[in-house]
Formats: C-alpha cells, sequence, structure tokens
C-alpha cells in the first residue's frame, strides 16, 4: 500500500491567450480564448510504495462565450468549453513485487470533462416582468485513473421570472433542474458519486435603496 509523507503542494502553471469583439453594433459581445494549465508536484506513488509528488497533469482548453442584447427587451448569453485533459505522469504501479511506469498515463484526468456549455436567455415581456430560461450541458467525467469509473453526462434546465413592484422592491423565483433530472456532477475512485441537486425553487424579495 502507498504511504503518505511530508509531502509538498502541487504547483499549477497556467498559459492563456484570448480575444474579445463588439458586434451588431455592441450589442454582443464575443470571446475566444486557447490556454493551458499544468499541474506538477502531483501526489502519485514512488517505486517504493511511498506517495510523493512526482506527478504530472495537464489541460489544454478552448473557451467560446457570446454575451449582449439581441433587441432591447431580448438578452442572451452562451458558452462552450472543450477540456483536452491528460494525465502526464501518474508515478509507478505494483505488479507483483515489481513497481512499473503506471498504464494510466496518457488518460483522461479525474472529473474533468471534455465538453461544456451553458446557454441562458431572458425576454422582457412586460415593463415589469422579465422572464428566463436556461440549460447547461457536461460530459461524462472519469473518477479514476484507469478511466473505468464515470458518471455520464448530463442536461440541466433552470428558469427564472423576475417581477419590479415598484422601483425599490422586485420579486425573483428561480426554479433549478426543472425536468426534475437525476445525475451527478463528481466521480470517484470507489463506488460513490456526488448526487446533484433535484427541483429545487427559491422566490427572493430585493430591495434598492
Amino acid at each position: 500500500s502507498a504511504y503518505i509523507n511530508d509531502l509538498d503542494p502541487e504547483e499549477v502553471q497556467t498559459y492563456e491567450i484570448g480575444t474579445k469583439w463588439d458586434v451588431l453594433n455592441n450589442r454582443i459581445n464575443l470571446t475566444a480564448a486557447i490556454f493551458r494549465t499544468e499541474k506538477t508536484n502531483t501526489r502519485a506513488t514512488d517505486t517504493d510504495g511511498f506517495t510523493r509528488n512526482i506527478g504530472e497533469t495537464r489541460v489544454d482548453g478552448i473557451e467560446l462565450g457570446a454575451n449582449g442584447n439581441i433587441t432591447d427587451k431580448w438578452a442572451v448569453s452562451a458558452g462552450y468549453t472543450y477540456l483536452d485533459s491528460e494525465l502526464i505522469d501518474g508515478g509507478f504501479t505494483k505488479v507483483d513485487n515489481d513497481y512499473i511506469t503506471s498504464p494510466n498515463n496518457g488518460n483522461q484526468v479525474q472529473n474533468v470533462a471534455k465538453n461544456s456549455a451553458t446557454l441562458w436567455t431572458t425576454y422582457q415581456v412586460l415593463p415589469q416582468l422579465n422572464l428566463g430560461v436556461g440549460a447547461i450541458a457536461m460530459d461524462k467525467v472519469y473518477g479514476d485513473a484507469a478511466n473505468t469509473k464515470y458518471v455520464p453526462g448530463y442536461v440541466r434546465y433552470d428558469a427564472m421570472a423576475r417581477y419590479n413592484v415598484n422601483k425599490n422592491v422586485d420579486l425573483q423565483l428561480n426554479v433549478n433542474n426543472l425536468s426534475d433530472e437525476r445525475y451527478f456532477t463528481k466521480a470517484y475512485a470507489s463506488h460513490y458519486a456526488t448526487e446533484a441537486e433535484g427541483r429545487s425553487a427559491v422566490l427572493s424579495v430585493n430591495f434598492k435603496y
């Protein structure tokens, strides 16, 4: 079995380049970015069975976004992210009485989804009433370095209604997971996963001074 002994903090470096564009007479803002995140000094099993800071992971990503107003009453926000993750160095694995280079090298990093997207749109139905709907989509994620245990991808739908009582008070109702979808947000190497909340509603009163 592996032992944990005097571990150093893991280190992360991120490199990013991006661009922003204002289109449709500055009504819509478009963004795009490419980036690389490298985590070194990660915890992994060494050749003596001890856990040490000898591992490395890397994520290359693309992020796209759009925010703004299509009309005076219709607003939209959308985003998409692609993450190409890789376990560069997973340390060593014990086979019989020997330790060999981890066979998991090259696999997808745990709990990093390849594809994810969000879409949210609102419409000013009346001067006092604003309605909104949106969706969040997520690819499957693996819970172990061997990429044998995972939770499937999902799509969640949300909605919102905001009513302005007067210039100082407004009411807002948010309903999340409209379809009461049963889904999981995180997987683990053991036999369990994190289950997301079912359909829920929150009514709030906002005061402005």
